[in-house]
C-alpha cells in the first residue's frame, strides 16, 4: 500500500483542482479496496500509511463511492487504533450514512466489514 501513496496523492490533487472529473467513482473505490486489504498488512505499516488518507472525510464524500472509502477508512482507524472515541466516530458516520440516504453505501460497508467488526456497529436505533 505504501507504494501507492504517490497515485492516490495525485488524484487527490487532480479531483481538488477539477471536482468534476469523469472518473472519481474508479479512484475511490480503488481507495475502498485497498483499505480493506490494509487489514492484511503489518500492523506498523498500516498505521503509517493509513493516517494519511484522513483527506477522505473531507474530498471523498460528494459521490457515493467516496463516502464509501471514506467509511472504510473510519472503520479501519477504529480496527488500528480500538478505542471509544473511533468507535463513535464509526457509528456516527454510519448513522449519516443512512440520514443521507447512502442506502447502498450503507449495506456495501456492511458486506465489506462484517467480518472484520462487531455486527453492533451496523445496529441503527
Amino acid at each position: 500500500m505504501p507504494e501507492l501513496m504517490p497515485l492516490y496523492e495525485q488524484g487527490t490533487r487532480l479531483i481538488s483542482n477539477d471536482p468534476m472529473i469523469a472518473w472519481p467513482d474508479r479512484f475511490f473505490r480503488g481507495i475502498d479496496q485497498a483499505l480493506i486489504n490494509a487489514i492484511k498488512l503489518d500492523d506498523a505499516e498500516a498505521k503509517l500509511v493509513v493516517p494519511q488518507l484522513s483527506w477522505l472525510l473531507t474530498l471523498a464524500t460528494d459521490v457515493p463511492a467516496g463516502w464509501q472509502a471514506a467509511g472504510s477508512w473510519l472503520i479501519v482507524m477504529a480496527i488500528l487504533d480500538p478505542t471509544a472515541k473511533r468507535f463513535a466516530a464509526v457509528r456516527q458516520y454510519l448513522h449519516r450514512t443512512l440520514n443521507v440516504g447512502h442506502l447502498d453505501v450503507f449495506n456495501a460497508l456492511h458486506a465489506a466489514w462484517q467480518d472484520h467488526i462487531p455486527s453492533q456497529w451496523f445496529d441503527q436505533d
